[in-house]
This record gives structure tokens, C-alpha cells and sequence, in this order.
């Protein structure tokens, strides 16, 4: 490396790389999906894939760490079981917008790239399934965090 790191940036090592690439084999979240689902725009899905690609050489610290530590909050990608809370939590969601499983899936791509279907929903809605995979349910019950309530 020629010139020093910028002010406020670190730089990109193969430990941080690694890092990046075990967590996305850890809880089966690409960076597009995983930064969707946490709200990381700002951060963009771009630049952490040119932090794993290696292609950047460094990054602002703050958007490096915020990454890594909410990725580290992410569950494994397991099946975890449905609890009556979770169940709660969708249907309390679905009375406050309006948007019922297939409606908060209308022209939701992304949900549909990930496995997630309006029969899913239900099973969480319903209580019906006694597990599920964590990174669907974390997906599903972030489903309306971004919809108003209704009028």
C-alpha cells in the first residue's frame, strides 16, 4: 500500500474478509439480503461487497463495525421454533397496516428470492408450525416495519 489509510476509514484485512464470509455462510444471509433486512442501505450492499471481493482496500470504521456487530446478533440459520410472542407480533402488524400475508408480499421480490411465501407467514400467523429457519422468521417479522399504520 502506497498512501496511508483516510482519516476515520480502516484498512481491509483478510480477517475482516473472512469475517464477512462466515457470516454469511453462518446464517445463510447474502450481504443484499442481510443488509435489506437490517435497514444498512446507507451503508451499501455495493462497498461491502467490494470489502469482501477485496476490490476496497478499506472502509469507514463506523460502517465496518456497525456491520459486523449486527451481523454478529444474527441467528444461526437454524430452525427455531415459533413462539406464541412471534405469532402475536404478525398478527398485531397485520391489524395495524391492513396487509395480510399476500398483500405484504405483492411485489415484494426480494421475500420471494428468499423462500418467503404467503404460506409461511401463515404458519407463524397461525402458530400452526413448530419451527421454522431463523433468517425466515427474522425476514417474515420484519415484513411490515416499514408500512404505516392504517387510516
Amino acid at each position: 500500500r502506497d498512501r496511508p489509510v483516510r482519516e476515520g476509514y480502516v484498512e481491509i484485512t483478510s480477517h475482516i474478509i473472512e469475517q464477512i464470509e462466515h457470516h454469511i455462510k453462518r446464517t445463510g444471509l447474502t450481504i443484499h439480503t442481510f443488509i435489506n433486512i437490517y435497514g444498512l442501505n446507507y451503508v451499501g450492499i455495493q462497498n461491502v461487497e467490494h470489502w469482501k471481493s477485496g476490490y476496497s482496500k478499506s472502509a469507514p470504521q463506523e460502517h465496518l463495525e456497525t456491520i459486523l456487530n449486527i451481523w454478529n446478533t444474527v441467528p444461526n440459520n437454524y430452525y427455531i421454533s415459533i413462539t406464541p410472542e412471534m405469532s402475536d407480533f404478525a398478527k398485531s402488524e397485520i391489524k395495524r397496516t391492513g396487509y395480510g400475508a399476500y398483500k405484504i408480499l405483492r411485489g415484494n421480490k426480494v421475500a420471494k428470492d428468499n423462500g418467503i411465501d404467503a404460506n409461511k407467514i401463515n404458519l407463524i400467523v397461525n402458530g400452526a408450525s413448530k419451527k421454522i429457519k431463523a433468517t425466515i422468521i427474522h425476514q417474515i417479522l420484519a415484513l411490515w416495519k416499514d408500512k404505516p399504520n392504517k387510516s
